[in-house]
């Protein structure tokens, strides 16, 4: 089974804190941790793509490397403290899951929260306005 962001759950957190500007701000904060791990993602990646052992040293190389993993790997863990937070917030109002998969920083769930995240960051960016 493949798990999500449970959207209309997430809306419905929204409503019920719609008028507690704390809790707002605490979940656009959530969220923006969402943009930033889609955004370390692909600042490596891109970088990855345009630079490679022959076109600077090999120590660049590799400092570059560590240091987008190590950025990588943060923004991965703070999403997936993100994502416990805003469960734990649901439940709170008695709203189901905004994550109803396995949170944890084991394979493969890890990972499961990550792809349910960057799809979340997707949809955002197609249903724009």
């Amino acid at each position: 089974m493949k798990h999500q962001i449970n959207v209309q759950n997430l809306h419905r957190l929204f409503e019920a804190v719609k008028d507690d500007s704390e809790r707002l701000e605490l979940i656009y904060g959530y969220l923006l941790w969402f943009s930033d791990y889609h955004q370390a993602i692909f600042k490596s990646e891109a970088w990855r793509r345009l630079y490679n052992a022959r076109n600077t040293s090999t120590k660049d190389y590799q400092e570059k490397i560590r240091a987008f993993e190590e950025r990588r790997t943060s923004c991965h863990n703070d999403v997936l403290g993100c994502v416990e937070s805003l469960n734990r917030m649901a439940e709170s109002f008695e709203i189901p899951a905004i994550y109803d998969g396995t949170i944890s920083r084991d394979p493969p769930y890890r990972r499961e929260v990550a792809d349910a995240v960057l799809a979340y960051v997707e949809s955002i960016i197609l249903e724009r306005r």
